[in-house]
């Protein structure tokens, strides 16, 4: 379940292409961006680091009264938030936790009955984020 945060497995350089999507238009850019995202072998999720490894959870922050997941497309990203974040652990490393997009997707519609509300995805200049609702209705209509 924890993953390598230095493992490289995605072709798209998301911090380009949030660049070149901002000079689209809305609509093109959020289908090029989300499909893109929904494309992934997986969706990283940052775990705090805990004293006991069986507590561990993956990162949930609250941004204007708001419950959002905090998800990233790679180890890269996660590990320079999770560093910003002084979450490093006892190995100098980041925990993080993958998971495929579709799984990813039916966790946090859980947690939405919980009160998350969005997710936001490498989190900073190149971020993007979404409400929870949206996300299966983007996964449908991609196909996934």
């Amino acid at each position: 379940m924890f993953d390598s945060v230095f493992e490289k497995d995605i072709n798209v350089d998301f911090d380009e292409l949030v660049e070149k999507v901002k000079k689209m238009p809305f609509q093109d850019e959020q289908v090029l961006l989300w499909r893109e995202t929904f494309n992934l072998k997986r969706w990283h999720f940052i775990i705090k680091p805990v004293m006991n490894l069986n507590d561990s959870k993956p990162f949930l922050g609250e941004i204007e009264e708001k419950g959002w997941a905090f998800l990233f497309t790679d180890g890269e990203h996660a590990r320079k938030f999770g560093k910003a974040q002084k979450w490093i652990n006892s190995e100098e490393t980041i925990n993080t936790m993958a998971m495929e997009p579709k799984k990813a997707v039916e966790l946090m519609n859980e947690w939405a009955k919980q009160g998350l509300f969005g997710v936001r995805f490498n989190e900073g200049k190149f971020g993007w984020l979404a409400p929870i609702k949206n996300l299966k209705p983007m996964m449908n209509y991609f196909g996934i």
